[in-house]
């Protein structure tokens, strides 16, 4: 895993110093309209903590604006995950059953949980295809990271999002895939999930 996020990151880099190649002919081309389009993000998530990967999912409102190449994105994100250690309830009711039936007893170890929030609102810049019912884009940026764990003192700082994405528009109404990473003092973050635009993500 740590794998794939290294070339997702090598990945946008290359894309920031070398534009699309599907670009190449695109810097003397200018759209009648810069397409604008709200993007509401669904991610499952995960971060560590202590060693402790935690599981959860995050959900995010992205304002972006596009002009030839260049993305531009007000990016909120709002992620909840937990680790829980110690038997599940399956285990404890097989375990409470056997003990019963050999007159023993039960003594389940107690479940201990970690979890942690974070909040994170920032502004994005990265290279987007030209506007078709397909854009590909790439983009990294600089956020405020707010985050809290009931094992952790509270965090305020900086973070350096990223996310790599396509979008499959009608025009005015789209749908994609988006894989996100969050680099910051508290615990970085990373996953992969779903995103629904609504807005002129293309202007014909």
């Amino acid at each position: 895993m740590r794998n794939l996020f290294l070339s997702f990151v090598i990945f946008s880099v290359i894309l920031h110093l070398s534009p699309f190649s599907l670009h190449a002919q695109t810097h003397s081309v200018t759209y009648e309209k810069n397409p604008i389009w709200v993007s509401f993000n669904y991610i499952g998530a995960f971060n560590q903590i202590d060693n402790k990967t935690l599981n959860g999912s995050a959900f995010g409102i992205d304002v972006n604006f596009s002009k030839g190449i260049h993305l531009l994105a007000l990016h909120t994100n709002f992620t909840s995950t937990e680790h829980v250690s110690g038997p599940n309830p399956g285990e404890v009711f097989i375990g409470s059953l056997v003990a019963g039936i050999f007159g023993g007893t039960y003594n389940a170890p107690p479940r201990k949980y970690t979890r942690s929030k974070m909040t994170d609102i920032g502004f994005m810049y990265g290279v987007i295809t030209k506007p078709t019912a397909t854009r590909l884009f790439a983009s990294a940026g600089i956020s405020t990271i707010f985050g809290s764990s009931n094992i952790k003192d509270d965090h305020f700082g900086l973070g350096v999002p990223l996310k790599v994405g396509v979008i499959f528009s009608l025009k005015n109404l789209g749908i994609g895939l988006n894989l996100v990473a969050n680099f910051n003092g508290f615990s970085n973050y990373q996953g992969f999930g779903l995103t629904f635009q609504i807005g002129e993500m293309r202007p014909y």
